[in-house]
């Protein structure tokens, strides 16, 4: 089996079109291109090409990855979702991760430890909010905990608590059962525990609800 031609993608001349024996077999970025010293004449394997097949997923699996990634922090769980709605396989996206996990452009700790305090200080999210979404991101429980554990949360989360009933008291007329469920519902959907907020509204509203 011999290459026969190397022709530029019409619509992206950095990436090459390889023929074998007249017929076309894969695409490749001209600094693959160069790499693996692929030439018109260059003999070649079946095994050779699909050996090259998955370097040049893994390429493209790559350059996807830090796309996805640079203009917003992703978890490993999320990069690893995409890339396989992309359709790549379990060990191109396995390397991909390593690598992005070595370069510093995954690391899941990293990220909890900034979404807590994001999500602490802008959304004003409650524990349980907090646990639940960094769960959906697939963070795991260990990684979570630990990170918890760090913030002093019930004073903290006990001053954000407070600010936000006493925002949505002021702004309620006519104070009643019914005004107090919305406002309970509010502070849960946020991630407090319930106890907490009668607690809260019990101490502004001196007892009296």
């Amino acid at each position: 089996m011999t290459i026969t031609s190397i022709e530029n993608k019409k619509k992206n001349s950095s990436k090459k079109s390889i023929f074998v024996d007249g017929k076309y077999v894969f695409s490749i970025d001209e600094e693959d291109l160069f790499r693996l010293n692929l030439y018109v004449g260059k003999e070649i394997t079946k095994q050779e090409i699909e050996n090259i097949r998955q370097i040049c997923n893994y390429s493209k699996a790559k350059i996807l990855a830090i796309k996805f990634i640079v203009f917003k922090k992703r978890t490993e769980y999320e990069v690893k979702t995409k890339l396989e709605k992309l359709g790549f396989d379990h060990s191109v996206i396995e390397k991909v991760l390593d690598y992005l996990k070595q370069s510093g452009y995954v690391n899941d700790a990293v990220y909890t430890k900034k979404y807590i305090k994001d999500a602490l200080t802008l959304k004003k999210w409650g524990i349980y909010r907090i646990r639940y979404e960094l769960q959906m991101k697939g963070i795991d429980e260990g990684t979570i905990q630990h990170e918890l554990t760090k913030i002093e949360f019930d004073e903290k989360q006990n001053q954000i608590l407070k600010a936000l009933v006493e925002k949505k008291l002021s702004s309620v007329r006519n104070l009643d059962e019914r005004s107090l469920n919305k406002i309970k519902n509010y502070c849960i959907r946020k991630g407090y525990d319930l106890n907490a907020v009668n607690k809260v509204i019990n101490e502004l509203l001196d007892g009296d609800i």
